[in-house]
């Protein structure tokens, strides 16, 4: 799954709360750094697939390949 696949997308601030979500059928789309008082974490980006959002414009193209 591709971001623009998603239905619905989350954040999890913890490997421990990103696993959870795998556990109940997320897909792990990116992993990012998000800044705070502590430093640079990392910040999990999951998504699940969902209705399709009908639009005008074909999705976009994948940057790798």
């Amino acid at each position: 799954m591709q971001i623009f696949e998603a239905g619905e997308v989350c954040e999890a601030q913890s490997a421990a709360k990103a696993n959870e979500l795998l556990a109940q059928g997320w897909t792990l789309l990116a992993v990012a750094t998000s800044g705070g008082p502590n430093g640079h974490n990392p910040c999990y980006v999951l998504g699940r697939a969902g209705e399709p959002v009908e639009d005008d414009e074909e999705p976009p193209r994948p940057l790798f390949s």
